[in-house]
């Protein structure tokens, strides 16, 4: 029997303010280093490749909704969307 979504939800990691790598590269830099060291380091980075490498390191996925990621470090996996069981005849 297979789990219901909901059911795994506490499995995952949400964070509604990461869109792009870039904001992803911006995120980690200020959990790293103070406010004041990462605003002065940024413009010398390619925060955009540095994001998308933190991205596939961490298996984590940019929805529409923000990004997601597991909380064991494994990759996110495609979800499947259940299909109607409403059919025309």
């Amino acid at each position: 029997m297979r789990k219901a979504t909901a059911d795994t939800l506490d499995s995952y990691l949400f964070a509604p303010h990461i869109s792009s790598p870039v904001e992803m590269a911006k995120d980690t830099l200020s959990y790293i280093l103070s406010e004041r060291d990462a605003e002065r380091l940024m413009p010398y980075l390619n925060l955009y490749q540095y994001g998308d490498a933190l991205l596939k390191k961490d298996g984590g996925v940019l929805t529409s909704y923000g990004l997601l990621e597991r909380r064991d470090g494994q990759p996110v996996q495609a979800m499947e969307v259940p299909r109607s069981g409403l059919t025309m005849q």
